[in-house]
């Protein structure tokens, strides 16, 4: 029986038309397992044989496979939620918002949630009434004032329960009266 591992690193990126770099990465992101195998402190690598496909992707134009910094013309995204959602995964990994495992989970549904609530926000806000700049600064002068003579007229209350009237003889001590 003789061994199938028989290409070394150099010889099998060559093969699949890969540099050695990209292969040694494939196989520590764990995505080449049953295909190699460490001997005497080198890995070998199993030939795939005729009948498996090429595992880098690149089989035709029609291929899917990651793309970055491509242009916006040239993207030939269906809708136009796909691209909303990408741009937000974009710039959520550029700022550091989420994590990597969290930003998966960001779909074209998420945004069509959150256009639906704005939405909503904006319908409330169509709702109450209209108010230019100078009659919401009049109107926020008005209630400033109102609050003043509340202020003033609760001042007077007050004053008023606490003072007594001098000819009420109630407050006055029968002690004081003289004969």
């Amino acid at each position: 029986m003789t061994n199938k591992f028989i290409y070394t690193p150099k010889e099998y990126a060559a093969k699949h038309q890969i540099t050695a770099s990209a292969l040694r990465k494939r196989r520590l992101a764990g995505k080449l397992e049953g295909l190699y195998e460490l001997r005497e402190g080198m890995y070998f690598y199993a030939d795939g044989g005729p009948n498996k496909v090429n595992f880098t992707g690149k089989i035709g134009p029609w291929s899917v496979s990651k793309r970055r910094n491509v242009p916006r013309n040239q993207t030939r995204y269906t809708s136009s939620s796909l691209q909303q959602s990408n741009d937000l995964k974009q710039l959520m990994r550029i700022q550091g918002w989420l994590k990597e495992s969290e930003i998966e989970h960001i779909t074209p549904d998420i945004i069509q949630v959150a256009k639906e609530r704005h939405r909503v926000e904006l319908d409330k806000k169509l709702k109450q009434p209209f108010l230019s700049n100078e009659d919401l600064i009049l109107q926020q002068q008005q209630k400033m004032q109102d609050k003043r003579l509340m202020e003033q007229d609760q001042r007077y209350e007050a004053e008023t329960k606490n003072m007594s009237s001098p000819f009420e003889t109630n407050n006055i001590d029968k002690r004081d009266i003289y004969y």
